[in-house]
């Protein structure tokens, strides 16, 4: 089940995001306005490393600010969803027993997971998928054809992550990160939580990850 064609695409327009270029970025004009200056004050060597941090802390700031703006949109169209949508959703992931291109993702995650071959690969999906404890998020994020919601399902043990294209109605990726505490502390500006009250399901930006 989609529901990006009701949902998602109404609300994402012809532009998603617009990088703030130079003259609108934080700030102003930027740190390049300085270097001139501070070459006789620095030094030229001291000058350029000090010029390369205020740069990085530029693009730091850009980056969390398009962020903030993707898990903003994303989060309005979770609240057009009714629970029956979340639902069917979910379910959908849960239902996965097949992993597109096996062998170029085999070849990528399948040490992750000890297996030996594509069929010990698909059998620990299946085994991940089976698991009552996984926490659920979503997100949106850019791929190459546009802007695509995403549902991360986590094994809260070890962080090892099925990612379903809600797009394209299938399996984006199953992996097992080396450091869960921090893969997860990455993604956290980004993905929203999905978790079950009772009968309903509810959205919970501000989540932690205690592993």
């Amino acid at each position: 089940m989609s529901l990006l064609p009701r949902v998602l695409q109404a609300s994402i327009g012809p532009i998603i995001h617009e990088e703030a270029g130079p003259e609108k970025g934080i700030g102003g004009p930027g740190p390049m306005r300085f270097a001139g200056s501070s070459n006789g004050i620095l030094g030229v060597e001291e000058a350029e490393r000090w010029t390369s941090r205020a740069l990085a802390e530029e693009r730091d700031l850009r980056s969390l600010g398009a962020t903030a703006s993707l898990r903003a949109q994303r989060l309005a169209q979770l609240k057009q969803l009714s629970d029956g949508d979340v639902e069917a959703i979910v379910h959908d992931v849960k239902s996965l027993q097949s992993i597109p291109r096996l062998g170029y993702h085999f070849a990528r995650h399948g040490a992750e997971f000890e297996a030996e071959n594509p069929e010990e690969y698909v059998a620990a999906l299946r085994r991940h998928l089976q698991r009552g404890d996984l926490r659920i998020f979503t997100f949106l994020d850019r791929t190459s054809k546009g802007l695509a919601g995403f549902w991360a399902l986590v094994a809260p043990d070890n962080a090892a992550t099925v990612l379903y294209n809600e797009q394209q109605r299938r399996l984006w990726s199953f992996y097992r990160p080396r450091a869960p505490a921090l893969r997860m502390a990455n993604v956290q500006a980004l993905w929203i939580e999905v978790r079950r009250r009772g009968q309903s399901w509810e959205f919970e930006e501000q989540w932690q990850w205690q592993n």
